[in-house]
C-alpha cells in the first residue's frame, strides 16, 4: 500500500492532468445531452471511450438509473451512444 506522504511531484502532476482531462472530456460530452449527467458516469464515459469493453459503463448507467440520477429514457440514450 503506498504512503501518501511518499506520493512525488510527478504523480500528483499526473492525476492534476488525468482529472483536467476527464473534467473538459465530461464537459464536451455533457453539452450532448440535454438532461444532465452523474460525474461517476462521465468519467467512465470518458475512461471508456477507447476501449472494446463497454460492460463497466453499462454497469454505472444502470446504476446511476438504479439510483433514480438517470431515467430510464435517458440510461437508454446514454446507452446508444456509448456502449454498442
Amino acid at each position: 500500500m503506498q504512503n501518501w506522504t511518499s506520493t512525488s511531484t510527478k504523480d500528483i502532476s499526473y492525476l492534476q492532468e488525468r482529472l483536467n482531462y476527464i473534467t473538459a472530456q465530461g464537459r464536451e460530452i455533457q453539452k450532448n445531452f440535454e438532461f444532465i449527467i452523474p460525474n461517476y458516469v462521465l468519467e467512465e464515459i470518458v475512461d471508456t471511450q477507447n476501449k472494446q469493453q463497454k460492460t463497466n459503463l453499462s454497469a454505472i448507467i444502470n446504476l446511476a438509473k438504479i439510483n433514480k440520477r438517470l431515467t430510464e429514457e435517458q440510461a437508454n440514450k446514454l446507452k446508444e451512444a456509448y456502449c454498442h
